[in-house]
């Protein structure tokens, strides 16, 4: 019984470190911010909550790129250092 409970707790540690392992494909070019964000939740799945008055000083902004094989973390951190 213990040796069940201790498996279990440690599945439902881990399995939300899977997720995140994934790595994902995503290309954008000349997008605003806003575009960037819907081009990776149509390639994760994930949807976004943010604040838009904080993309809307960045509607100038425009993000390019083409990222493989990247964690989402990874992928975030790119387009927003661009």
């Amino acid at each position: 019984m213990k040796h069940r409970l201790l498996v279990l707790i440690v599945a439902l540690v881990l399995a939300p470190l899977a997720i995140l392992a994934r790595n994902y494909d995503v290309s954008v070019t000349d997008a605003s911010p806003e575009t960037a964000l819907q081009a990776i939740k149509k390639a994760t799945g994930y949807e976004f909550v943010y604040n838009k008055g904080v993309l809307a000083g960045l509607d100038n902004r425009k993000v390019s790129g083409s990222f493989h094989d990247m964690s989402l973390e990874q992928i975030l951190n790119r387009i927003v250092n661009l």
